[in-house]
């Protein structure tokens, strides 16, 4: 069996309640399968985050509401340069996650 995970490769930005707790953030992603060492395309995704136990757990990706689809158009700049590829000397090392 297969050990898939989502490397998230950069973080663009994060959505905290009133109380300080994250519910969700927008990240480029690349699901990574770690022992083959194939993976897909990085891409776009904006994640949830829920508190279970007392502990801040990474929820699934959310669908896209018209609020999303006009963040993304006020930082289409931002997202593009995130997806594009930058040298491989310059890339910090990604943050893994199960996938």
């Amino acid at each position: 069996m297969s050990s898939w995970v989502t490397k998230v490769l950069t973080v663009l930005s994060e959505y905290k309640n009133q109380e300080g707790v994250l519910r969700h953030r927008w990240e480029i992603v690349q699901p990574t399968n770690e022992e083959t060492g194939k993976h897909f395309a990085p891409a776009l995704q904006k994640t949830g985050f829920y508190v279970k136990d007392g502990e801040l757990r990474r929820g699934y990706a959310q669908g896209l509401t018209v609020y999303d689809l006009n963040y993304m158009q006020k930082n289409w700049d931002k997202i593009i340069a995130a997806l594009t590829p930058a040298p491989k000397s310059a890339s910090p090392e990604a943050e893994e996650t199960l996938f």
